[in-house]
């Protein structure tokens, strides 16, 4: 079966700091208590694309599970939509769906104190930030038409290549966030009503970034994905998100 959303994104040569627990940790700690999120130990049995130990966090964003490890970046971990908690509750046919070499799999204590987040850049991260900050703006004050995710493809050589960022309207006109250029929203401008994805990825490079040239873009979520967020807006919160 194939999955939902394949969104690895295979950005250069993963370290052994991408391999062990500590990239996990940290997108969990990013994540915040806001999104359900787990971290976990597995056993690989057939070590080739994965070692034979791998550590990743799952997380639940727009109705569906995501896998995420240092040494990728993120995918679906969900096969189907409408089975959330199932999903939550058996994890096991999910992580050998990803790779049949993943037969056993523990979900790790959580930690206490500040040891899950480093101020080193998360490896491969830049779908968990980008859920990260939808849900800073959506707690914030700033008036929105719009939110969403943007994941785009572009040719890496051998592989395809992947990227997403956080991109929204407000009644000033539209801009995006990409955690890779800094904190700060950048605007995207001459954008229609409801743009089309691979619109807005061709500018997000033109103006961002070079890379290659964009080959595929999809928003994140269920059409139309732009005008709303697909899935329980975090609960309002004071101070920073």
């Amino acid at each position: 079966m194939r999955r939902l959303l394949v969104l690895g994104f295979l950005l250069g040569f993963a370290s052994a700091t991408d391999a062990s627990p500590a990239a996990a940790r940290q997108a969990r700690a990013l994540l915040g208590p806001e999104v359900w999120s787990r971290v976990i130990r597995i056993e690989n049995e057939r070590p080739g694309a994965y070692p034979a130990e791998v550590y990743a966090t799952v997380f639940a964003f727009d109705g569906i599970l995501w896998f995420y490890t240092g040494l990728e970046g993120t995918q679906s971990l969900s096969l189907r939509r409408g089975r959330l908690e199932r999903d939550q509750a058996d994890l096991a046919p999910l992580l050998a769906a990803i790779d049949p070499g993943f037969v056993r799999h523990e979900i790790l204590p959580e930690q206490n104190g500040n040891a899950d987040s480093p101020d080193a850049p998360l490896p491969h991260g830049c779908f968990v930030n980008s859920v990260v900050a939808l849900h800073r703006l959506l707690a914030g004050d700033r008036p929105l038409t719009g939110a969403t995710l943007l994941s785009y493809y572009f040719d890496g050589g051998r592989r395809v290549k992947g990227h997403t960022v956080l991109v929204y309207a407000t009644p000033e006109g539209w801009f995006y966030q990409d955690a890779d250029l800094g904190p700060g929203p950048r605007p995207l401008a001459g954008m229609p009503g409801e743009p089309p994805a691979l619109l807005a990825a061709r500018e997000i490079q033109r103006t961002g970034p070079g890379r290659s040239r964009v080959t595929g873009a999809r928003w994140v979520g269920e059409p139309p994905a732009l005008w709303r967020y697909a899935g329980e807006p975090p609960a309002r919160a004071d101070g920073p998100g």
